[in-house]
């Protein structure tokens, strides 16, 4: 039995998949996630070690369980100082399995394989390459998509500043706004309705301005935040080691938006450019007359 397998399925326990992770029970074993999920019985699970030991499990959800932060520790020191040697062969654990079958109608769902695999095993007579080339290749994808990405989101947050300037430039619609009171304050018993009509619509123009640019604010920053959500699952793809980076199973085609050069540039509504056309009137002042 491997060090850091759980006893009930004989499967590795994982950091990277949940439900591979290690749960601690109340007497102290562990077992994986998948496991207690197939324990568990009305929020109660019997730990299947020799201690029969029962442990509640808070609403029936296991994901409640404490992980076995101590195991896991180990099992990143462990990855880290062998995460460039090849794996063992799973079929002939003597060997190391430093190839990769690329056979197109492979029947095997592990495509892993050692010398022995290739000439007696499953994999005889297929074709292969090297685990750490094809590993090679897709983490050259990933650190170029990585880099794209950085830059994607380092525009985002330049055109994110312009918006937020632009929504914070409020300063140009009082002026304008005061402009037209005094202009029609002179004149109000003439034109109160003209007055309202244009009040109104600057009112409304400037909202709808406003309205628009928090909208798209609000999207692009929705966008950056998957975009870093990206870059850090991919930054931490890139940093696993050759055989977790396989068995992974990356979709290396799905998501392009996220790794493309941005070629739409968000430009905020202009309110700088914002202008009202005011109504001309004469006036026929009689002298001594005065406005008030």
């Amino acid at each position: 039995m491997a060090i850091f397998e759980c006893e009930v399925c004989n499967e590795d326990y994982s950091n990277l998949d949940e439900s591979r992770a290690p749960r601690v029970l109340k007497c102290g074993h562990s077992i994986c996630q998948n496991c207690a999920v197939k324990l568990i019985s009305n929020s109660v699970i019997l730990c299947p070690k020799k201690c029969s030991e029962t442990t509640e499990v808070q609403n029936g959800n296991v994901e409640s369980l404490q992980k076995n932060f101590g195991l896991m520790q180990a099992m990143e020191m462990m990855e880290a100082s062998s995460s460039n040697s090849p794996p063992k062969c799973k079929e002939h654990r003597y060997n190391i399995a430093e190839f990769l079958c690329s056979e197109h109608d492979c029947p095997s769902i592990d495509k892993l394989m050692c010398r022995t695999c290739e000439e007696f095993g499953v994999h005889t007579g297929h074709t292969k390459v090297l685990m750490s080339v094809e590993a090679g290749k897709i983490r050259d994808v990933l650190e170029c998509r990585l880099k794209q990405m950085k830059l994607n989101a380092e525009s985002f947050t330049v055109q994110l500043e312009e918006f937020r300037e632009a929504m914070s430039n409020r300063q140009l619609f009082i002026e304008k706004l005061s402009e037209i009171k005094y202009h029609f304050s002179r004149i109000r018993q003439l034109v109160d309705e003209r007055e309202k009509r244009i009040t109104d619509k600057l009112t409304f123009n400037t909202t709808e301005i406003y309205k628009c640019n928090k909208e798209t604010e609000s999207n692009m920053k929705r966008l950056q935040d998957c975009l870093l959500e990206k870059i850090e699952q991919t930054t931490k793809f890139s940093k696993i080691s050759d055989y977790q980076l396989l068995q992974a199973d990356i979709d290396l085609g799905g998501l392009t938006w996220y790794h493309s050069p941005i070629t739409q540039k968000f430009s905020p509504a202009d309110t700088k450019t914002m202008d009202v056309k005011l109504p001309a009137f004469k006036f026929v002042v009689k002298k001594q007359q005065k406005f008030e």
